[in-house]
């Protein structure tokens, strides 16, 4: 990496799951770092749950800055001097982005507009990171996978804000002179990855039909989505990467690998021990215990959401040549990471950020 230097950092949504996994693997690096909530109100049930009030070694200022306050802003900016800010505040449900559609374009656009001109008026030496979607490129398939240089076809409030943030970074760079760089980032898990999310909850409820004997089916989606996942702390360590370049770009961060959920489940089904089998229902699409022949899972064969793409695939190796960068855990390695996570969150014991053999900040 280059020789620019973390030593005070700025993170704007630090209760979300990459702004803690960022705090994490920077404080251990010996930055100093400054994390802020939307308000004292705000929950810090994720910063707690990670552990990152209490790790030996890690010291994190939290603040309170709320989304649209441009004053309070200015006045951290002016009082402090930050090398890099990362920005992962805003509303991140596609489904919920219909129902909320001016909070969304608030959260995730037009706050980022504010950040940057800020910062331009402020703090025109740091480096910014601005948090983006693959959402932004709408549905794709095996013949159309999508680079940085893909065009956008937004769908959802969601995926139009985010394809904003893409804009407002290239605009950024080109008339504000600014390094900004935006990260477009597609599915990535962890323990700490919120509930209503699909991996979160279809492991969470196959552990408990595993291990506590619930008999009622998982209510899920589309099992025939394609998408591609990856580990949280493999995403983190590409930003971080992203940050100590020499020059700011937009970057796709992801595995390369795209799967089918159904291949996800099956994967996890033999990490819990099950033998399954599919049964097709006309458009239903049922996950059956062979022992018993009881229903583990109710989907659908088809998307349930007419904006929901069928497919989605990435070509990372832009972030992976640039940056000599790429993921630790494969596909198989995470999902059996996130199932002992589930098991200890069962049990009553913390789950851990990462397994033993990965490395952050590499």
């Amino acid at each position: 990496m280059s020789g620019f230097h973390q030593q005070s950092v700025l993170i704007l949504g630090l209760n979300s799951q990459d702004g803690c996994y960022l705090a994490h693997a920077l404080s251990l690096n010996g930055a100093r770092v400054v994390g802020t909530v939307r308000s004292a109100k705000d929950s810090l049930a994720r910063i707690q749950a990670a552990g990152l009030l209490d790790v030996e070694g890690i010291s994190i200022e939290i603040l309170d800055v709320a989304v649209g306050c441009e004053n309070r802003l200015k006045e951290l900016l002016r009082s402090r001097k930050f090398d890099a800010i990362y920005n992962f505040l805003g509303q991140s449900s596609v489904g919920n982005s219909f129902a909320r559609a001016p909070e969304t374009l608030l959260t995730n656009s037009w706050f980022v507009s504010q950040l940057i001109d800020v910062v331009s008026q402020i703090a025109p030496d740091a480096r910014l990171y601005l948090a983006s979607s693959s959402e932004i490129f709408g549905p794709g398939s095996k013949d159309k996978v999508f680079t940085e240089k893909s065009c956008f076809d937004a769908r959802s409030p969601y995926a139009i804000s985010k394809a904003d943030v893409v804009w407002q970074a290239r605009n950024a760079r080109a008339q504000a002179d600014i390094f900004a760089s935006a990260g477009i980032t597609c599915n990535h898990e962890s323990p700490f990855r919120a509930g209503n999310f699909v991996i979160p909850k279809l492991i969470s409820g196959l552990v408990e039909r595993k291990e506590k004997g619930v008999d009622t089916p998982i209510e899920l989606g589309c099992v025939n989505v394609v998408r591609d996942w990856s580990f949280a702390g493999d995403i983190i360590n590409a930003i971080i990467r992203c940050m100590h370049h020499h020059e700011a770009d937009d970057f796709i961060f992801a595995s390369g690998v795209s799967s089918k959920l159904s291949d996800v489940v099956a994967i996890i089904a033999e990490i819990l021990g099950w033998s399954i089998e599919w049964e097709i229902r006309g458009e239903e699409q049922l996950l059956i215990d062979s022992a018993t022949g009881k229903s583990l899972l109710r989907g659908s064969t088809n998307p349930v959401r007419q904006f929901d793409a069928l497919y989605v695939g990435v070509d990372p190796r832009h972030a992976q040549q640039t940056l000599n960068w790429n993921t630790q855990l494969t596909l198989t390695s995470l999902l059996e990471f996130l199932v002992d996570s589930a098991r200890d969150v069962a049990e009553g014991r913390r789950p851990k950020l990462a397994p033993p053999s990965f490395q952050f900040y590499v």
